[in-house]
């Protein structure tokens, strides 16, 4: 902003007050939008001028930078960044990471980036010295044998938490940062689509059922009728780390009170696939330090979501949106839904394969 201000000043306008309009994430539709609450003004005038002080030398600085003949070589290093876990950075070629390195230690921090000083990548090398936690040491040992580790008796205590039927279910949804309907805030998640994989009695083949919102409004309510037909009255109701599940349907019961009691008690049936993986009851060297769905699932059942015209939800949800909200051809339209539910369907069934591997190693 100090340098936008410093070049209108330079055309002869002159700037008095400079103000960064914030959006208001407390804000909830609830009809027309009310733009004077959707924005919060934050006046930043003060802070401009003390950065205003030293634009100049900024912006020659920023100038030499730009008229480099070659690009810098590597090493600019934000140690803050390191610290989260992993090293991100703009100038190619910078760093290069080995699969296993150590900013995939779990929870590894300020351990990660001292091993990296040190001139430790790979955490197969991580010195016996080295204190480790315990899921550290786990990952250490499978890293350095290429097996496994299975805790056979975790892997039991939660899959007898397991009653038939198992409903296997995952949500996708999107967002925007102007709420399109009532009842959202800025950035809230929209669901427009759901698969279910249902296994009625142990052995018994899965059934298949699916919801892919096929209108141009408000998805929701069409949504949770279509997931009541599905979704029985007992039986565990198995999700991939539930707090995205939980959370979508409890703000449906805030928006659309006359769903809620079944909704609260759809929620204490819940039971996430993703706790004994997040908790090393499973290990693969193959994962990298993660737990996610993406990375468990070719790790244990030797199948991933390559060769997929959408595989990942980030994808799904922008691709829904596109093809329902703006304008593009109904052939398009037509191969960009029945993408959307392959990937869907592929989450589910993924949990299905995911606990019958966990029943094979025990």
């Amino acid at each position: 902003m100090a340098f936008q201000k410093y070049v209108y000043g330079g055309n002869g306008l002159k700037i008095r007050k400079c103000v960064i309009l914030h959006l208001n994430n407390e804000y909830v539709r609830k009809g027309e939008l009310n733009l004077k609450e959707l924005f919060k003004e934050e006046d930043v005038t003060e802070e401009v001028d003390k950065v205003s002080k030293d634009i100049k030398d900024k912006i020659n600085e920023m100038f030499n930078f730009i008229s480099l003949k070659n690009p810098p070589k590597a090493g600019i290093f934000m140690q803050s960044i390191l610290k989260n876990g992993y090293h991100d950075c703009l100038i190619e070629g910078c760093i290069s990471l080995p699969d296993n390195n150590v900013f995939c230690l779990y929870r590894g921090g300020e351990l990660s980036c001292e091993l990296f000083d040190r001139g430790i990548e790979i955490i197969r090398d991580i010195p016996d010295d080295i204190k480790l936690g315990d899921r550290q040491s786990i990952q250490k040992n499978c890293e350095i044998t290429k097996k496994p580790y299975v805790d056979s008796k975790g892997i039991k205590e939660f899959l007898r938490e397991l009653e038939f039927p198992i409903y296997y279910l995952d949500f996708e949804t999107f967002s925007s940062a102007i709420p399109m309907f009532d009842g959202l805030k800025p950035y809230s998640q929209v669901p427009f689509q759901f698969s279910v994989h249902i296994t009625k009695k142990s052995g018994t083949k899965p059934e298949h059922h699916a919801f892919l919102y096929n209108g141009n409004g408000d998805p929701r309510e069409e949504f949770i009728k279509a997931l009541r037909k599905v979704i029985g009255d007992k039986g565990t109701i198995l999700v991939y780390y539930q707090s995205f599940e939980k959370g979508r349907l409890k703000e449906l019961g805030e928006t659309f009170p006359k769903h809620s009691k079944w909704i609260n008690l759809v929620l204490n049936r819940f039971i996430d696939l993703y706790k004994p993986f997040m908790e090393f009851k499973y290990y693969s060297q193959k994962q990298q330090g993660s737990a996610s769905l993406k990375k468990v699932l070719p790790a244990l059942c030797e199948k991933g979501y390559e060769g997929m015209e959408i595989d990942n939800g980030s994808l799904a949800s922008a691709e829904f949106f596109r093809v329902t909200y703006t304008k593009c051809s109904n052939e398009e339209r037509d191969k960009i839904r029945e993408n959307l539910l392959k990937y869907c369907e592929l989450d589910t069934f993924a949990e299905v394969m995911i606990v019958e591997k966990l029943k094979e190693l025990i």
